[in-house]
């Protein structure tokens, strides 16, 4: 989870929040992570174009509802296709 802005900050540094965002969402997705941006309204549009400065399509989006956070949850492998010694 990548934490957006709170409101009330100035610009300056609002931009410069949202580019560490960007910086962090595109790293994700270079190491092939699934990444969803959850948008309340508030950071959307301003996320989108952060990540397009950088040559990142645009994130999947949820809502925050449970059926919306629920149709981009990532299931972990079952035990039987894990790689991983435990």
């Amino acid at each position: 989870m990548i934490q957006l802005p709170p409101d009330g900050l100035d610009e300056e540094t609002t931009d410069a929040w949202l580019e560490h965002v960007a910086e962090a969402v595109a790293e994700f997705r270079r190491n092939g992570y699934a990444v969803v941006l959850i948008d309340d309204g508030s950071w959307g549009e301003r996320v989108e174009r952060a990540l397009a400065a950088l040559g990142v399509p645009p994130l999947p989006t949820a809502d925050g509802s449970r059926e919306s956070l629920r149709q981009h949850a990532v299931q972990r492998p079952s035990a039987s296709t894990s790689t991983l010694d435990e």
